[in-house]
């Protein structure tokens, strides 16, 4: 886990219908983890990106 050791916060993106884990990622302050999930979610619901 060196790579992590100064990012705080770990937030995942989970499909809720199939439970599947779409991206997970480390932040090192909350508003940046969940700007960047919330930036993810838009994407994958505008098509730019796939489910898995």
């Amino acid at each position: 886990m060196g790579t992590t050791k100064g990012l705080k916060y770990r937030w995942t993106v989970t499909d809720t219908a199939t439970g599947v884990p779409q991206r997970t990622a480390y932040a090192f302050t909350y508003a940046g983890g969940h700007r960047e999930a919330t930036t993810f979610v838009a994407k994958l619901l505008n098509g730019k990106k796939k489910i898995k």
